[in-house]
C-alpha cells in the first residue's frame, strides 16, 4: 500500500520596510511592554455557525483557557447583520453590507455623509499601507471563491489572488483535493487521507507564528514585517451542532502552543463568528433563534497593551455588554492598524468631536475602543430588524380566511 502526503512551506518574500523591525531585546514576558516601534501581530481566527452561548458550551477547555490564562475580553451583545456568512464577513472586512436578496455590497455614504460612494476596501489593505504581511486560510474553498467574488464585481475592487492577500491557503487546499480523495462533502468531516483539515488549518497558524512572529534573534536576525492572519473554518460546525465540540481541542492546544512559545507576546488575538447555528431543529425553537443571532466575540491583548491603551481597554470592556455588530468589528480592526488612533489623548479627542446625528448613523459602525452608547438601537448599529436581538417574537393566529391564499 502506497502512502501519500503533502506539506506545506512558507518561501518568504522580501521584506518591504524596515519601519516596524522588533528589537532582538523584545521581551520574552507578555507582561512587558513592547518597544514603541513595534506593531503588533493579528491573528483572527473565525468560527463559522458558533454562537457565544454555543462556544461556552461546546468549547469548554478553550473557553477557559482564553478566560483564566490569556485575560479574554468577552462579548455579550453582539448581533449579526445578515443571514448567511458571506455577508456578516462582508461587513467585518469592509465595513459594506450585502443589500437583500443580491450579492452586490450596497454602496452607502460614508461616515463624513458628503454624499461620495464608500469603496468596500478589505480591511487588511490598511495593514499592508502599514507594511504588514497579509496571510489568508479558508478551508471552505466555496466560500472563499463566493466571498471574494462579491468584492470582484465592484468596479472599484479589481481583485486577484494576489491582490488580496500576500500569502493564501487556498492552492495548497485546492491541491490538496486534488490528489486526495475527500472522505465527505463540503461542509462535513473533511479528510485528506489521514489527515482532518481542522487539524492542517490550526497547524498553519503556528506555523504562520514560527515564520513570521518569532522574536528577530531566533530567526537569525532576519526580521520580517508583522503579519495580519485572517483564518476561516466552515467544514466542521456548520450543519450539525453537535459537531463543534470537536474543534475544541484543536483550537484549545493551538491557544496553549501560542501562549507557552510566547508567540502572544506581541499578538492580537481576535476569535470570531459570523452567527450561530442556522439549520437544524434546534435553531427553529426559541433558544436557537436567539442563538444564531448572537455570534461569539472575543479579543485577547498583550499584557503591555493594557497598560499602554488603558482607556481603549477601559471602553472596551464596558462595551462588552452593550449592542454591537460586525460593522464595528470592522472599525475596531481599522484602529488597530494604527495604534496612534487609539491612545487616550486620541480617544479623548474622538470622544469630544463625535456627534450622533444622521450623518453618523450612515456610518453603521464604530470601534470598539469607543464608548457604545447605552441607548444605541438595531438601527444605529446597521442590524436589520429581522435579526434585531432587542426585538421579542409574538404568536399570532391566522384568520380562517387566510387559509386559502
Amino acid at each position: 500500500m502506497d502512502y501519500q502526503d503533502q506539506f506545506e512551506f512558507f518561501r518568504l518574500k522580501h521584506s518591504k520596510s524596515s519601519k516596524y523591525k522588533r528589537s532582538q531585546s523584545q521581551s520574552q514576558s507578555r507582561s512587558s511592554p513592547t518597544p514603541a516601534h513595534a506593531a503588533p501581530n493579528i491573528l483572527f481566527i473565525g468560527l463559522d455557525s458558533v454562537s457565544h452561548v454555543h462556544f461556552i458550551r461546546s468549547f469548554p477547555k478553550s473557553h477557559q483557557f482564553l478566560m483564566q490564562q490569556l485575560g479574554a475580553i468577552e462579548f455579550f451583545g453582539h448581533n449579526k447583520i445578515s443571514v448567511a456568512t458571506q455577508g456578516n464577513v462582508l461587513a467585518m472586512l469592509t465595513g459594506c453590507r450585502l443589500e437583500k436578496n443580491s450579492q452586490i455590497p450596497e454602496l452607502m455614504p460614508n461616515a463624513r455623509g458628503d454624499g461620495r460612494p464608500e469603496f468596500c476596501d478589505l480591511v487588511w489593505n490598511k495593514y499592508k499601507q502599514q507594511n504588514y504581511t497579509v496571510l489568508r486560510a479558508e478551508d471552505d474553498l466555496g466560500l472563499n471563491n463566493e466571498f471574494f467574488t462579491v468584492l470582484r464585481t465592484q468596479r472599484h475592487l479589481p481583485l486577484t489572488d494576489e491582490q488580496i492577500s500576500d500569502y493564501r491557503w487556498t492552492p495548497y487546499i485546492r491541491e490538496m483535493k486534488r490528489l486526495n480523495t475527500a472522505k465527505a462533502n463540503q461542509f462535513t468531516f473533511g479528510c485528506f487521507d489521514y489527515q482532518w483539515v481542522q487539524h492542517l488549518l490550526f497547524e498553519r497558524i503556528l506555523n504562520v507564528a514560527e515564520a513570521f512572529g518569532a522574536p528577530a534573534a531566533s530567526r537569525h536576525q532576519h526580521q520580517q514585517e508583522p503579519y495580519f492572519h485572517f483564518t476561516w473554518t466552515a467544514t466542521t460546525a456548520h450543519d450539525v451542532i453537535g459537531y463543534a465540540r470537536y474543534l475544541d481541542d484543536p483550537l484549545y492546544m493551538t491557544l496553549t502552543k501560542l501562549s507557552a512559545k510566547q508567540f502572544l507576546n506581541n499578538t492580537i488575538l481576535v476569535l470570531a463568528s459570523d452567527h450561530g447555528m442556522a439549520y437544524g431543529t434546534y435553531s427553529r425553537t426559541n433558544a436557537g433563534s436567539i442563538e444564531s443571532r448572537m455570534p461569539l466575540l472575543y479579543f485577547v491583548f498583550p499584557e503591555w497593551f493594557f497598560k499602554r491603551f488603558s482607556k481603549a481597554i477601559e471602553n472596551m470592556k464596558t462595551n462588552t455588554m452593550r449592542l454591537t455588530s460586525a460593522f464595528d468589528l470592522h472599525e475596531t480592526l481599522l484602529d488597530l492598524a494604527d495604534l496612534r488612533s487609539i491612545t487616550d489623548q486620541a480617544l479623548e479627542t474622538r470622544e469630544r468631536t463625535r456627534t450622533w446625528t444622521s450623518k453618523m448613523k450612515k456610518s453603521r459602525g464604530q470601534s470598539l475602543f469607543l464608548p457604545v452608547p447605552v441607548n444605541r438601537t438595531c438601527e444605529l448599529a446597521g442590524i436589520p430588524d429581522e435579526w434585531c436581538i432587542c426585538w421579542t417574537k409574538s404568536s399570532i393566529e391566522s384568520p380562517a380566511d387566510y387559509d386559502d391564499i
